[in-house]
């Protein structure tokens, strides 16, 4: 009796592979494009700072359309806010470096309960993307990896091509992130920071940004404060 339910199944089965590797091809089969960010003069920015010469902008990512256009992937649901740094060095006669690793985010306290340490515990900067959201990432590359191990080889293509994308978009989020370089007078630079976060309300607890540069000839350090409000 079981050897007659499979066999009258069996064609059917074959039919719902057909389908979802037919599905599967067509939604991943194009590779990733990614726009690029649209980069303004640090002076134009809502938030913003000008100090000694000095000019650098945030633009947080908070609108689902700007983040899908950039990283084609919904960071904002696995708790990462893209904030977009510019950094502009006016008229200043030396070089300065942004040091990325001496930014901090600047937390306001809504609760009394909310101590510094339990803020940092909901809402922080991130570390280098590649070590920070791996885990994140790896999760539905893992997935479809498992899964294809199952499935028919009909659809391991529609598998492996998601999988590549999902590589891609995590390529993309290391290509695009701030990295310390000399500005000079006249120039300017721009990346992503990466605001991880464990609620979405929970960015609301963000007041700020303050920004460490250095005088490559110097070799002294300077702060700006960017407050958002």
């Amino acid at each position: 009796m079981n050897r007659n339910v499979y066999q009258i199944n069996s064609p059917i089965i074959i039919s719902v592979l057909l389908i979802i590797s037919l599905f599967l091809n067509g939604c991943f089969w194009m590779r990733v494009e990614y726009e690029k960010a649209d980069i303004k003069q640090a002076s134009s920015y809502k938030y913003s700072c000008n100090k000694s010469g000095l000019i650098i902008s945030v633009d947080p990512y908070i609108e689902e359309e700007r983040v899908d256009k950039v990283f084609r992937y919904d960071l904002l649901s696995k708790g990462i806010l893209p904030v977009l740094v510019v950094f502009e060095n006016k008229d200043a006669e030396d070089g300065y470096v942004l040091l990325k690793d001496q930014s901090k985010l600047l937390l306001k306290n809504y609760k009394s309960q909310d101590t510094e340490d339990k803020l940092n515990d909901k809402i922080s900067l991130t570390e280098e993307i590649s070590d920070s959201h791996k885990k994140e990432l790896a999760t539905g590359v893992g997935l479809f990896l498992i899964t294809s191990v199952f499935v028919d080889s009909l659809i391991a293509d529609s598998f492996r091509i998601h999988r590549e994308n999902l590589v891609s978009v995590f390529q993309n989020l290391s290509n695009i992130e701030l990295k310390d370089k000399t500005v000079y007078a006249g120039g300017t630079h721009s990346g992503f920071l990466y605001v991880k976060f464990t609620k979405r309300e929970d960015i609301k607890y963000i007041e700020g940004f303050l920004f460490t540069l250095k005088n490559i000839r110097t070799d002294k350090t300077q702060t700006i404060k960017i407050e958002i409000q």
